[in-house]
């Protein structure tokens, strides 16, 4: 049943498909504004912006002082200052915000001495030549670097206009991943279409 649309899909071959839906619930994260885009479908409107806001991470060599994750306020924290402990006992220090316009996971080593001022607000001890570039992230965002902070959108059918189609936007870690409020909000909003 495609009462809902037609979404234009390219499989790992490069082949173009067409999957028709009459329930689908976008929860892509990063990716999730780029599949609303390609949904065939009258729109009411265009969907919202979204802004990617990266932070990377730095371990720690050697000994690890601390036995407890640490998450400082404020500049501190945008600063890549949080501590915790992956599961082999490592430290490692982030992430910080770093407000970027292309999804790109790179770490830049020039970051370091920027780490270790946000740390040595609480650990005056620390060597920059401790830390070393490891992993990054970026979490989709609904408001950019100048704007206040913004909200998770939720978009129903009664925002865009295409039955059936609930777009989940800007939501980051934890929200998809751990929200049982946000996934009983959608099945809500799908019983009201009677679609479930």
């Amino acid at each position: 049943d495609n009462a809902g649309g037609v979404l234009n899909v390219v499989g790992e071959d490069g082949e173009e498909y067409q999957l028709g839906w009459s329930c689908l619930i976008n929860a892509a994260g990063l990716g999730a504004k780029n599949i609303a885009d390609k949904i065939q479908g009258t729109r009411s409107n265009d969907p919202p912006d979204i802004f990617y806001a990266k932070g990377s991470f730095f371990s720690l060599t050697g000994r690890t002082p601390f036995e407890h994750i640490i998450v400082p306020l404020g500049e501190t924290l945008a600063g890549g200052g949080a501590f915790t402990l992956d599961n082999g006992g490592r430290g490692k220090f982030g992430p910080d915000l770093e407000w970027v316009d292309t999804i790109d996971y790179t770490v830049d080593p020039n970051k370091a001495a920027q780490f270790a001022a946000a740390i040595s607000k609480y650990w005056k001890d620390i060597d920059v030549k401790r830390l070393q570039p490891d992993y990054s992230g970026i979490r989709p965002r609904s408001w950019g670097q100048n704007d206040p902070p913004g909200e998770w959108i939720i978009e129903t059918p009664e925002a865009h206009g295409i039955p059936g189609l609930i777009n989940l936007f800007g939501i980051e870690t934890p929200g998809l991943t751990a929200s049982l409020a946000i996934s009983k909000y959608v099945a809500d909003a799908l019983m009201l279409e009677r679609i479930l």
